[in-house]
């Protein structure tokens, strides 16, 4: 809980500052219900007060109450959306609650508004791990590692993902021998492509879904992940075709019609930057 100590006592606007400063103290000696009832007072008088919603965040998320720590979070991010201290905090909340996609999200804004932090780089590692990103989340610890090679916990992490990516690779060879004797089943096509996805080797993972789509066309969820990979190498124009074919077959499959409104904002802020 260190980095949370480090931040829980930041200065604050004036008119809510005694409750403020009575809730930082309670907050410190670990009274985080009647730290919670001080900021709920500042916030009575100073509603737009980020630093009260951001340590009330701080004590719901000491209590395990980890939802309502992420709206507390919100409230301080919408006030204030270049804290990093609340994007971190928040992807650690998130992290908490098994939302490890979002997790990723907040911890990669962190990131970008502070570059050094390599806390985030690690936790951002480990969520990437949990929703089988595996070369990404490597990636990730190698960053928190440059910035802070004794920090052990990134080491571990890396450890674990590099083990992973070796379980896969030794999927995808045995895939292969099975393609080798039979080259037209369409099921260990597709289930390479994942393997091959997983590891971050799109474009070997496009090839595989091809593959998998000659045999079986009809095959929705092979478009939709074929689309996902095409949107990792930005080839947003790909991505959105092989989602409309994943429509045509299931049109109203809520993850698809995501990916594809995704794919069209990669798209429009991708042309807004060359403007």
């Amino acid at each position: 809980m260190g980095f949370w100590k480090r931040f829980a006592g930041k200065d604050t606007p004036e008119g809510a500052a005694d409750w403020l400063r009575s809730g930082n103290t309670q907050y410190r000696e670990g009274e985080y219900e009647g730290a919670i009832a001080s900021y709920d007072k500042a916030l009575e008088l100073t509603p737009d007060c980020a630093d009260a919603w951001y340590n009330r965040g701080l004590a719901l998320f000491n209590l395990n109450r980890y939802a309502d720590a992420v709206a507390s979070f919100d409230k301080a991010l919408m006030i204030n959306p270049d804290d990093h201290r609340a994007w971190y905090s928040r992807g650690f909340a998130l992290h908490f609650l098994g939302r490890y996609a979002d997790a990723v999200v907040s911890y990669a804004a962190a990131i970008r508004l502070h570059p050094d932090l390599y806390e985030a780089w690690s936790f951002r590692g480990v969520a990437l791990r949990k929703i089988g990103r595996y070369a990404d989340a490597v990636a990730s610890f190698d960053k928190a590692l440059m910035i802070n090679p004794d920090y052990h916990a990134a080491r571990a992490g890396r450890d674990i993902a590099l083990e992973e990516i070796g379980r896969y690779e030794e999927t995808i060879a045995s895939y292969d021998e099975a393609l080798a004797a039979n080259p037209d089943d369409y099921e260990t096509w597709y289930n390479r492509g994942n393997a091959l996805h997983v590891l971050g080797r799109y474009e070997d993972a496009v090839a595989s879904y091809d593959r998998a789509l000659e045999i079986k066309p009809d095959h929705d969820v092979a478009w939709l992940l074929r689309g996902i990979a095409l949107d990792s190498l930005g080839q947003h124009n790909g991505a959105i075709a092989s989602y409309d074919q994943a429509l045509e077959i299931n049109p109203n499959d809520r993850k698809t019609l995501e990916q594809r409104n995704l794919a069209l904002d990669a798209m429009r802020q991708r042309k807004e930057s060359e403007l």
